[in-house]
């Protein structure tokens, strides 16, 4: 316990998550009936809603997925970052007047509209349930990652922490406090705490980023021309341009080529902004049109450059692998080789700050997701089912429900760690 209590970076750790707290009790006032709970009383700027719409693009995913395939590959998933700016202009041009002028609190409102009652509770069940297994899915993800990290000075070695099942049980106090804390803020603050924490989050989150680079390529031999200038061509390549095979030439579906990479990317950023109720529900937040379209262009354009970062870890990253003098050992796989690197290679003082943003990027998208299912569960179901006690005030329902929606999503991430330790167990 001492080691614990003696080690700066889980202070700072401690300092963040109190941090979320605090901001979500400062906005809470405005967050005392659905409007202001719900679109923050329809009085947001476009600056802070642009932040928060990064937020919620940027994931644990994003954080230690684009290193992971930069390290091991190219910066093919890169491309995916391009196609945001033409899906932006779409989303500028024709979601923000369409919702803003048809729609009241959901996205899912304009179904109800065009063929009835029916299509909107199908989408809305379908919205549930692919939120309820992203929750699932980013806590566990993040709890992976962050446990070898807080847990590095606290068991003797990495041998007895599998043996006694330490980690295990950390991963899953993890996912609980997580879990726990953005259920209490959400509920608390309401959209304008999911705001207000993603763009503190997403400044933390670029901070950490920002030195992981920065300690990689100032270090290099020759500073960053001699880094860039020893990096090979082909790992800095987007890739097949095409899906034609260099050594056949013929034509192969299966490949991710930049057209397919970017295809992918423009049709699944016009399913965000044109069907997503965490985007919908942020372009009514906004004070006014120019603001909501602001918004969208300012979460586009930013998260460009965000990824640019993320994508030079991985391929910084590969270069330290291959010095014999690195701090990455041979062979690491490139999944492990960002939190092997933040785990060994930086002071305490900033492993505190990476494995904050680490949990900020995890938590950018849960606050999200808890929040817009909740405004679902409400808006879409309960109240036109008249399932709403007319002696509860709506809003007391509708911070029931973020619970609720927060406690099932919390026990999806457990089950779902508790299963893969089960495959784990039954492969070794």
């Amino acid at each position: 316990m001492t080691q614990w209590l003696a080690r700066i970076d889980l202070w700072i750790v401690v300092a963040y998550l109190t941090a979320m707290l605090l901001i979500a009790l400062r906005v809470s006032k405005g967050s005392r009936d659905v409007e202001g709970y719900v679109v923050g009383n329809r009085s947001m700027s476009g600056i802070v809603l642009g932040f928060s719409v990064l937020g919620t693009f940027l994931s644990s995913i994003t954080f230690l997925g684009l290193p992971a395939k930069t390290f091991k590959g190219d910066w093919n998933a890169f491309v995916f970052g391009l196609a945001l700016p033409p899906a932006a202009l779409v989303a500028a041009l024709f979601f923000v007047p369409l919702y803003r002028r048809r729609t009241q609190l959901s996205a899912y409102e304009l179904l109800a509209q065009r063929f009835g009652p029916w299509a909107r509770i199908y989408a809305d069940l379908s919205y549930l349930l692919l939120q309820l297994i992203r929750v699932g899915t980013v806590l566990l993800l993040v709890a992976f990652a962050v446990a070898p990290l807080i847990d590095m000075a606290a068991t003797p070695s990495a041998a007895a922490a599998h043996e006694n099942g330490h980690e295990l049980s950390l991963m899953v106090g993890i996912l609980v406090v997580l879990g726990l804390l953005v259920i209490i803020y959400d509920t608390l603050g309401g959209i304008r705490a999911v705001i207000w924490t993603d763009v503190t989050q997403v400044v933390i989150l670029t901070i950490g980023a920002f030195w992981c680079i920065g300690q990689i390529i100032f270090g290099w031999d020759g500073g960053v021309s001699g880094f860039f200038s020893a990096v090979p061509l082909e790992k800095l390549s987007l890739g097949e341009w095409v899906n034609v095979n260099p050594e056949t030439g013929a034509w192969d579906w299966a490949m991710a080529s930049v057209l397919v990479v970017f295809l992918y990317g423009l049709t699944e950023n016009l399913r965000n902004y044109g069907s997503d109720q965490n985007y919908v529900q942020r372009m009514l937040a906004a004070r006014s049109d120019a603001d909501a379209a602001r918004s969208i262009w300012i979460g586009a354009l930013t998260y460009v450059p965000v990824s640019v970062i993320f994508c030079l870890i991985g391929t910084a990253l590969w270069m330290e692998s291959q010095l014999d003098q690195s701090a990455l050992p041979a062979g690491i796989d490139g999944d492990q080789a960002f939190p092997h690197f933040i785990r060994h290679a930086l002071p305490a003082p900033i492993t505190g700050l990476v494995i904050a943003a680490v949990l900020a990027a995890a938590m950018s998208t849960v606050d999200s997701s808890l929040n817009s299912c909740s405004t679902i569960l409400l808006v879409d179901i309960l109240r036109p089912l008249n399932l709403v006690p007319k002696a509860i005030p709506e809003i007391i329902t509708l911070r029931a429900c973020t619970v609720v929606f927060g406690i099932v999503g919390t026990a999806t991430a457990a089950l779902l760690l508790f299963a893969v330790q089960f495959f784990i167990c039954c492969h070794l």
